[in-house]
């Protein structure tokens, strides 16, 4: 009866409509129909969904036509998720794809509060994904090998690739947003910063002066009865600087992510602000407002670096600790 209805409707009726109305009959059939359903496990298919429904409408019906050479024709977004996830014969390939921007893989592991580098590359964040979702070791491996080399000539209005680099035509994805890049930069950065002074883990070891560019510039103002200000210039000395003032002083910076800003520049240059408070055990010493410049670095695989950074801190009228704790960390 199945083959049947199957042959009645398909004149008619687009493919993922009769699963549909098959399913609903006799739900074996929809296993028989779409043979590479059951290859993603649940987790991998929950969260490949939730990366999908980040992408603009337009660039999932692309994607669907390239996934299933045009054998389904979505009438909708949820369709179209769902018909994508049913051809995707892995995770890995799934997210390979050039319509599925390392931006999305990124906000869907901040989402799930997995703090990766603001500089880590696409294939990175696949493989922190698929370890997330408990993925098979041959699928890990697969991410690794070939990244997305099949998959460029298959979809030709894809982005210019990593590997395609020049001075007068530099890679820049156009479809990052200024103020989501702020969204993902801030919390990572601080975290990194402030876990020199927590015990939760070793996220410490990140920090370096590998975020920064070489010719990186930062300055440190701290406003109280005075001022005290001081600045530095390279990659080393801006992380140092950063890293004994958190140090040496046991403070702790809480940012106001709903306040950050971050906007995108014709060139490609990032501005990024945010403020917040500043903490040293139980005490509040003060607030403080810090902005960043990034830039993509197209010798890294186009991942974001700092090149500079602006630091002001406030004491609040009736301390003066802030004062006293940069004075002693910057000189």
């Amino acid at each position: 009866m199945a083959c049947s209805l199957a042959r009645n409707h398909a004149g008619s009726r687009n493919f993922l409509s009769v699963v549909k109305k098959l399913h609903e009959n006799e739900k074996n059939v929809l296993l028989l129909t779409e043979p590479t359903l059951h290859m993603l496990s649940h987790k991998e298919r929950e969260g490949c969904k939730s990366i999908l429904n980040k992408l603009p409408q337009q660039d999932l019906i692309n994607l669907t036509d390239t996934v299933t050479n045009r054998v389904v024709s979505p009438e909708n977004t949820t369709e179209a998720v769902n018909a994508i996830l049913s051809y995707s014969h892995t995770a890995s390939q799934l997210l390979k794809r050039k319509k599925v921007k390392r931006e999305h893989i990124y906000q869907y592991l901040a989402e799930k509060g997995i703090i990766e580098p603001v500089a880590s590359d696409k294939p990175t964040l696949i493989k922190r994904a698929l370890l997330y979702w408990g993925s098979s070791k041959e699928d890990s491996e697969e991410e690794i090998e070939n990244e997305s080399e099949n998959l460029t000539a298959s979809e030709p209005n894809s982005a210019i690739s990593r590997s395609d680099t020049s001075c007068t035509n530099p890679p820049f994805d156009n479809s990052v947003d200024g103020q989501q890049l702020a969204e993902y930069f801030i919390p990572w950065f601080y975290k990194i910063l402030n876990s020199f002074n927590t015990l939760s883990d070793n996220t410490s070891q990140e920090w370096g002066p590998q975020h920064f560019w070489e010719d990186a510039k930062g300055s440190v103002l701290v406003v109280s009865n005075g001022q005290v200000f001081d600045e530095c210039q390279g990659a080393m000395a801006v992380s140092t600087k950063l890293q004994e003032l958190v140090c040496k002083e046991k403070i702790l910076f809480n940012a106001n992510l709903s306040g950050a800003r971050g906007h995108i520049d014709a060139y490609g240059l990032v501005k990024i602000s945010v403020g917040g408070t500043v903490h040293r055990f139980s005490n509040c010493l003060g607030i403080f407002e810090q902005s960043f410049g990034l830039i993509r670095d197209p010798q890294m695989q186009n991942n974001w670096k700092i090149k500079f950074t602006e630091l002001k801190l406030k004491a609040q009228q009736q301390q003066n600790e802030v004062e006293g704790i940069t004075k002693k960390a910057i000189t």
